[in-house]
């Protein structure tokens, strides 16, 4: 609940534990929580929606859940993206819900070959070199195709032909998820198919059911104890298996049920007073992960449709890399990592050219390659992503709090998802402050210049001491790059004082202080729009 008016119990609202004397503005530790189903084979070594962690290496996350499913597949990505970054890794696990795994003839294969050579099979954006012979028949072939995936314990499918030139894929993990495992055949500059070999494709289907995520959010805690993982560390960053956005009615009900589930965990930006991780008793907000790679050369309606239904939503980003023969959730999960290695670095970076690391780019023509179509989908909360060299990278990365017409854009905080970094760090470093021994056992008194005993001065606190605080914390917080001016908040505070409504106060029955503190965030160096005059007249050179 709030701190109310009316409330006479202890509490805090904000502050970290700081026994020096000047407040100190440290970042917090990164934080990634993954959540996922695992491999129902392994279920009695593994408690349900508990937390697991952290982990160094997604070898560890494989060997604990089981290779190629779900929460293997994420910690791959999370890892790739992250590299050195030292996030710390944590695992929510979820039992598969009743439900279908996806399957498919996924690759029908004709012959025989008439020339030897290497059929490129891709899986997830993994590529199988399969060699063919001469003279190989169809049914040959296919059985390369299949020892070819079954040799990859991490491949998100099972594959198996039975004597036959079909080669039946089938994923590991239930639900939905499935859908999306991408299968292609030579996407590969110089790929190409041996002679007289052909090979029809067949995309994965059939996935249902999918595990109730606030089940595992809870895990974390609840009410004024949420978001707590092992050693007094937070979530700052989560990932799921759960497909973030849907083209079908049924999905986009799934997805809408897990994304409100995520956004009400954390704190939808228009509860008054704020709720689930935004509640001044808790202070530990965090950011959501999701993806999406439909394959289109114009932004999609579905997606923007999904964005515009959100925009009380400051938690979820949706990173789009379209046409990406990458499964969408690896996608947001390798940008979750790679956002958290600059993050560790320096909490004010933005995220552009951000490279994402093992996620294929997918064909040419895609919507995200025009900057009009980027420009729309950035205004409508759609994080879109260009591909450069090859390579996949980040642009503006957003919530879905960016089209939210009730903040004027220049005022919209929530919009970008580099603002929360630093808006995570503020607050911890506020609450840390104020929960720290200085402010501990304090009485509060008018002047405390008038209290003159050695031993009572150190216990007194007066609303000048918060004022102190205050500016020494802008101070810092400017020193970090967090705020863009601690002049700016210095005088607010100082020329407050003197005003009706201070921005500082006792609070009625002199038993604690309410602050209004404002601070304006540092902005981003996104766009450079530079016009170069030019003339041939030499005369101007002699002016």
């Amino acid at each position: 609940m709030p701190i109310l008016s009316s409330s006479l119990a202890v509490a805090r609202g904000a502050g970290v534990k700081n026994t020096s004397f000047t407040p100190v503005a440290n970042d917090v530790a990164r934080n990634i929580v993954i959540i996922g189903t695992f491999d129902p084979s392994l279920a009695g070594s593994i408690t349900a929606e508990t937390v697991y962690g952290p982990y160094s290496s997604p070898g560890a996350v494989a060997l604990k859940f089981g290779a190629g499913f779900m929460l293997d597949r994420l910690a791959i990505g999370v890892f790739a993206g992250l590299g050195t970054g030292g996030a710390g890794v944590y695992v929510i696990p979820q039992a598969e819900v009743a439900g279908n795994a996806a399957t498919s003839t996924g690759f029908a294969v004709t012959g025989p070959s008439t020339a030897a050579g290497t059929l490129a099979i891709y899986v997830d954006g993994v590529r199988y070199a399969v060699s063919v012979a001469s003279g190989d028949s169809a049914i040959t072939i296919a059985t390369a195709i299949a020892a070819a995936i079954t040799a990859d314990s991490h491949a998100p499918i099972t594959a198996s032909n039975g004597g036959t030139a079909n080669v039946t894929t089938t994923s590991k993990s239930k639900g939905p998820w499935g859908n999306s495992i991408p299968l292609a055949v030579n996407i590969q500059a110089g790929d190409s198919l041996p002679a007289g070999v052909g090979v029809t494709v067949t995309a994965m289907t059939g996935g249902t059911g999918v595990p109730t995520i606030a089940n595992a959010l809870n895990a974390l805690g609840t009410g004024t104890n949420s978001n707590n993982l092992p050693g007094n560390q937070w979530m700052t960053d989560l990932v799921h298996g759960y497909l973030a956005t849907g083209t079908t009615a049924a999905a986009t009900a799934q997805d809408q049920t897990t994304t409100t589930a995520v956004s009400t965990y954390n704190g939808l930006a228009s509860a008054d007073p704020p709720t689930g991780c935004y509640d001044h008793l808790v202070g530990k907000p965090f950011r959501c992960w999701t993806g999406d790679v439909t394959n289109s050369a114009t932004v999609p309606s579905a997606l923007t449709t999904f964005a515009t239904t959100n925009t009380n939503d400051r938690t979820d980003q949706l990173i789009c890399a379209a046409g990406s023969r990458t499964h969408p959730c690896e996608v947001a999960a390798v940008a979750c990592g790679a956002v958290n290695a600059r993050t560790g670095q320096a909490a004010l970076r933005p995220y552009d050219g951000i490279v994402l690391s093992g996620v294929e780019p997918g064909p040419s023509g895609m919507w995200t390659a025009d900057y009009t179509n980027r420009d729309t989908a950035v205004k409508a909360g759609l994080s879109p992503t260009v591909v450069q060299g090859g390579y996949v990278v980040l642009q503006n990365v957003v919530t879905y709090y960016a089209n939210n017409t009730g903040i004027p854009s220049t005022s919209n905080g929530y919009r970008d998802s580099v603002n929360l970094a630093k808006l995570q760090n503020i607050i911890a470093s506020d609450l840390a402050t104020f929960r720290g021994a200085k402010w501990s056992g304090i009485a509060i008194v008018k002047d405390k210049n008038q209290v003159t005993d050695v031993t009572a001065k150190q216990y007194a606190r007066d609303v000048q001491d918060v004022v102190d605080e205050y500016i020494a914390l802008a101070k810092a917080w400017a020193g970090k790059g967090w705020i863009a001016d601690a002049t700016y908040t210095i005088n607010a505070l100082k020329s407050g004082m003197s005003s009706a409504s201070p921005p500082i106060q006792v609070r009625t029955g002199g038993d604690g202080f309410t602050a209004v503190i404002p601070i304006i965030l540092s902005g981003q160096g996104n766009i450079i729009d530079t016009t170069i005059n030019f003339d041939i007249s030499f005369a101007a050179l002699a002016a």
